[in-house]
């Protein structure tokens, strides 16, 4: 799908899409795998005082 670059005043569109436009291209499975990296990179630092975040954790790397 092609969409046209919002315009300069619309400053979150043009980011959302300029962000979207550097993924394109990107295969569903290396799309998955970043996703899944940057999950955890959030969930870690919390894992270590939660129990239920660190089995979540947990369960994600093992899958």
């Amino acid at each position: 799908m092609n969409t046209a670059r919002p315009s300069l005043l619309d400053v979150a569109g043009k980011i959302r899409w300029d962000a979207w436009n550097e993924l394109r291209g990107t295969s569903q499975e290396d799309a998955r795998d970043r996703y899944v990296a940057l999950a955890l990179e959030v969930l870690e630092p919390v894992a270590a005082d939660d129990a239920a975040t660190a089995a979540k954790v947990d369960a994600i790397k093992n899958a």
